[in-house]
């Protein structure tokens, strides 16, 4: 399995994000892999999950086939959970994604993970005005 990713790097609130990757079979025999998207804030102003799973598909390739994969990230994926209120609201973050055959970092998995960040830009908003 081998990897690219492409995604535009600032993003306004409340837009969705396509993420892009292509996926080539680069063994000598048809197989399937779960290709995943996951994200982590580098600067969340509350707690946050280490790794978030944002997307996932099941792919099958004969021997050499490049397939493009398309994930879309929502403004409710992207969201945080105010403390104070519990209401969930998109803030000016930045945000590593990974997009790979397994879990970022995992030594048991054989598939490259590629990551870039992206942030979104402009003042908090809540979900609910999104």
């Amino acid at each position: 399995l081998s990897l690219s990713l492409s995604l535009s790097l600032k993003l306004t609130r409340c837009l969705s994000l396509k993420i892009s990757g292509e996926v080539k079979n680069t063994g000598a025999l048809a197989g399937s892999d779960v290709v995943q998207v996951y994200i982590r804030p580098a600067n969340a102003s509350v707690p946050w999950p280490l790794l978030q799973l944002s997307g996932f598909t099941r792919v099958f390739l004969q021997p050499r086939q490049l397939s493009t994969l398309s994930f879309t990230l929502t403004p409710a994926q992207m969201a945080v959970v105010r403390q104070y209120d519990l209401a969930k609201e998109v803030q000016p973050i930045t945000f590593q994604v990974f997009l790979g055959g397994g879990l970022p970092g995992d030594p048991k998995v054989r598939s490259n993970t590629l990551s870039t960040t992206f942030t979104i830009v402009g003042s908090p908003t809540l979900l609910s005005q999104c």
